[in-house]
């Protein structure tokens, strides 16, 4: 009897493999589920599982699959299937398991290593991925596809100088790739290597020296040499050549923009170029959005605001030009304008906790509390700890004097992350003073008061809390001294000059 369901169970699994080469899997999967009927070996059930796969019934392939293993734990290619139905089903915690069970039984196994990084990849653990990458690379030398997916992590990190290393790897096996030579020689120019970079230039300039993209390559080279003089010569030669693409143009601007954060005396040479870019591409929204951004760094507001706004008609899903309109009505104290653009910023992108910041803060100015309570509500739904929301939101609050004990947590997180930052100080010593505790207010913001003092910039409000804090501290001449302070600084206070001819703080 056992010889004729053998027999049986053989013939319907051989029925089901030909099923499976005329890609007709319903058909298949019915007759391993004969074959199931007289015999439950594991071959059986992993044929099973595949064709549920195909058919897209992940639950059912997973069962099977599972009865497989059960059958034979040792079998790596029905734990590599398993983990595979899991991948397309999303449960990847369960995927991880499989191939963490595969590597127990082989570690060398490159097909379970590689399912594993790439896992590791989706759940954002970049430095898990990387360590197992890392592990092929040891066992089978350099790869193109695994030195492809390094060089996303670590650029994606910011580990540029590892960028590189892998680049180099890269071309040990394609040594003639001229765009790999150039993304190497970029890659150098991210980790603060230009000497590096310049090393490896002379290998693209013997192929193709004319390349307008090399040029500018060298104009990035001298510009992080501190050579600017020659950077602008070689970025000018480009944006004189006629047929060059858009997209090297504006290139040179954006290198200009990102070295200012360092050098700010190049903002002076990207206005004009950007200017030339703009008038042999009138209608396209990317010079308009560079001269934004030089008017916005620069402070010249209406400037920034008529080229933000450009971008806005050409691009108007472009949820960032519409926060930059917002922000600088904001800061020139428009803030209808400002709330009307930056709720089109949240149209577009509404899981933007930047713009829902802003919006929550204009709202905050424009005394709209329940709206500014909402959107701040919203933002730190998606970002619990963004010590921006919690810093602005503990503020208002204590503004207001409600919920102080939940504004004195968040101005706390706020301080923890950023303890040297001055308006944050400023804003948990506000916080302490609403609550009655006038030593633990003073001691923030006097350090508060201090870092501001070191690098020259404005402290009124600053100034005028700390007179608080001493008046209530019953030290009313220290309190004069600052309000006084206070004011000297912000000579439009009238309700501070009040405070100070009455001589009290209320």
């Amino acid at each position: 009897m056992a010889s004729k369901n053998r027999d049986l169970a053989i013939q319907h699994f051989i029925d089901g493999n030909l099923y499976d080469l005329k890609e007709d899997y319903a058909k298949a999967a019915l007759e391993y589920q004969d074959a199931l009927r007289f015999d439950k070996d594991a071959a059986i059930y992993y044929a099973l599982s595949k064709d549920y796969s195909n058919l897209g019934k992940f639950y059912l392939a997973a069962e099977n699959g599972k009865e497989a293993i059960g059958r034979d734990p040792q079998s790596i290619t029905y734990r590599e299937h398993l983990a595979q139905v899991y991948v397309l089903a999303h449960e990847i915690d369960s995927a991880l398991t499989q191939y963490q069970e595969v590597l127990k039984i082989d570690s060398s196994s490159t097909q379970a290593l590689y399912g594993l990084a790439r896992l590791y990849q989706q759940r954002a653990k970049p430095l898990e991925a990387i360590a197992i990458y890392k592990r092929i690379l040891d066992q089978i030398g350099p790869e193109w596809d695994v030195l492809v997916q390094l060089t996303q992590l670590y650029e994606g990190l910011q580990r540029y100088g590892d960028a590189a290393d892998a680049y180099q790897q890269m071309l040990t096996i394609d040594p003639g790739n001229l765009d790999l030579k150039k993304r190497l020689i970029e890659t150098y120019l991210r980790a603060g290597k230009p000497d590096s970079a310049l090393a490896r230039l002379d290998e693209i300039l013997d192929i193709d020296r004319k390349n307008p993209d090399i040029e500018v390559l060298i104009g990035d080279i001298c510009l992080q040499k501190n050579e600017t003089s020659k950077a602008i010569e070689y970025y000018n030669s480009v944006l004189k050549q006629d047929s060059v693409a858009i997209e090297t143009k504006l290139h040179i601007p954006e290198a200009l923009l990102e070295r200012s954060q360092k050098d700010s005396s190049v903002v002076g040479y990207a206005k004009p170029m950007i200017e030339t870019i703009r008038k042999e591409w009138p209608n396209d929204w990317r010079p308009y959005w560079f001269l934004g951004f030089v008017g916005f760094s620069t402070r010249s507001d209406s400037f920034a605001l008529a080229n933000f706004r450009k971008v806005t008609e050409l691009n108007p899903g472009n949820g960032d030009a519409w926060y930059y309109v917002g922000t600088i009505y904001f800061r020139m104290e428009q803030n209808d304008s400002a709330a009307r653009a930056l709720e089109k910023s949240i149209e577009i992108n509404p899981r933007n906790v930047d713009f829902l910041g802003a919006l929550a803060l204009t709202y905050d100015s424009m005394k709209k509390y329940a709206d500014s309570d909402r959107t701040y509500e919203q933002a730190l739904r998606l970002d619990p700890h963004s010590h921006i929301i919690l810093n602005n939101y503990s503020y208002s609050l204590a503004e207001r004097g409600i919920q102080l004990e939940r504004a004195l947590q968040m101005a706390k997180e706020a301080v923890e992350k950023q303890p040297e930052n001055s308006s944050y100080l400023d804003t948990i010593g506000w916080v302490y003073f609403k609550l009655g505790k006038y030593d633990e207010a003073r001691e923030y913001i006097e350090k508060a008061v201090r870092l501001r003092d070191a690098v020259g910039e404005n402290g009124a409000t600053l100034n005028e809390h700390l007179g608080d804090i001493f008046y209530k501290l019953d030290k009313k001449e220290k309190a004069l001294e600052f309000w006084k302070r206070a004011l000297q600084m912000n000579q439009k206070n009238q309700a501070l000059k009040t405070k100070i001819e009455r001589g009290t703080l209320e």
